[in-house]
């Protein structure tokens, strides 16, 4: 890794340490010795970084049914019954949507397993 990526990642992990800190950035700053219009800048570029992999959501009723069907003899609470009109919906940041049907969720707890 050379010396940039490396301050890249130093700076990113400040970054997410004072985004759990509660403190201000000016605050966090005086805390750790940072100029604030330096960490100004790291905040932005890390809002600016691509998320990359994959991010679970998670879904209950699914979640459930799998369970349920791995565990003879229990019940299935909070799984979607046959008829209901639940459906799942992906909005990806490009405005795309993605609309999933409760007949279709039973189908993809399978692939889960």
């Amino acid at each position: 890794m050379n010396s940039l990526e490396a301050k890249r990642e130093k700076m990113l992990s400040l970054v997410e340490a004072w985004r759990s800190s509660g403190q201000t950035q000016k605050q966090f700053c005086a805390k750790h010795g940072l100029k604030l219009g330096t960490f100004t800048y790291w905040v932005t570029q890390s809002r600016l970084q691509p998320i990359t992999g994959f991010v679970a959501i998670p879904n209950p009723a699914i979640e459930d049914k799998v369970k349920g069907s791995t565990q003879k003899g229990s019940t299935q609470k909070g799984s979607t019954q046959k008829g209901s009109t639940q459906e799942l919906e992906v909005i990806y940041p490009n405005g795309v949507r993605v609309r999933i049907q409760p007949s279709i969720e039973a189908d993809l707890s399978l692939l889960s397993q």
